[in-house]
């Protein structure tokens, strides 16, 4: 664990649990002000209050800063992986503005082998319209089965995003927008490459990691024409991009406005007009 961070995240654990408890330090000053051996009580009923203020915060430190650390270990080692949701429930709570949402996830990957799993999380508010497509992208320890969701790369197996990839080699652009097992074993390629998914990549240095992508981009991605030179289909009449069509529609299934399969016949529509 990092000392500073350990130090920080207490702090701020405990000062929230004196305010919470603030009984403890009130008998404390109390004892102190009267001064008077009838007053005892208050001394050890504000020092117990208090110690447990500490240890509570210790706790909820060690398991964030344990968290944080697990975190990060699965960002840069774990295997990408796709998570179906097959059930979700409100749990009614929320932390930091974030719903909480009680998961039950059906988890595999190239590297991974099938298992199922319940998570609690925070949503964070822009992810919350990714939740009708049924999918989050995770980083999994395959031995332990531990697992994070990364909410950017979920974006991308929804198909908020797009993903085209160009050939030189044959002119043509191949779209794998929402192809989640085409997008999870092109992560897996790169992660296993140490190649990190920012923005758009450029895979002509790496001849072996390029070949091994184009390949899956040929046998999944629908072909868009010559490279550089999309069909001009990508936007509806009124001028709306595809990702805007696409968080439309989630945000109107996510409120209830439209049913399941009203949700998946205009997605197949917007997706399939590419």
């Amino acid at each position: 664990m990092d000392g500073a961070d350990f130090i920080k995240t207490f702090l701020k654990y405990f000062a929230f649990m004196l305010v919470a408890g603030i009984v403890g330090p009130i008998f404390l000053i109390g004892y102190f002000a009267i001064g008077s051996d009838d007053a005892r009580w208050m001394l050890w009923a504000g020092l117990g209050i208090t110690v447990v203020d500490v240890l509570i915060a210790l706790g909820l430190t060690t398991a964030t800063v344990r968290g944080r650390a697990e975190s990060s270990r699965l960002a840069v080692s774990g295997c990408p992986a796709v998570a179906e949701v097959t059930s979700l429930q409100e749990t009614g709570m929320e932390i930091n503005d974030r719903r909480v949402i009680a998961f039950d996830l059906r988890i595999h990957g190239p590297r991974v082998s099938s298992f199922t799993a319940t998570k609690r999380m925070t949503v964070p508010t822009i992810a919350v319209g990714l939740l009708p497509s049924r999918v989050l992208a995770v980083q999994v320890d395959p031995e332990t089965q531990k697992f994070e969701v990364d909410w950017d790369l979920t974006q991308l197996y929804a198909g908020s995003v797009p993903a085209v990839m160009t050939s030189t080699e044959d002119g043509v652009d191949y779209d794998l927008t929402g192809n989640r097992e085409a997008l999870v074993q092109v992560l897996d390629i790169l992660s296993r490459n140490g190649i990190p998914v920012q923005g758009t990549l450029d895979l002509r240095g790496d001849p072996q990691v390029r070949g091994e992508v184009l390949e899956i981009a040929r046998r999944y991605g629908k072909t868009r024409g010559p490279a550089g030179s999309p069909e001009p289909a990508a936007a509806a009449p009124d001028g709306r991009t595809v990702t805007q069509r696409l968080n439309e529609i989630d945000g109107l299934f996510a409120g209830g406005r439209i049913s399941r399969a009203e949700y998946d016949d205009l997605r197949a529509k917007i997706l399939g007009s590419l």
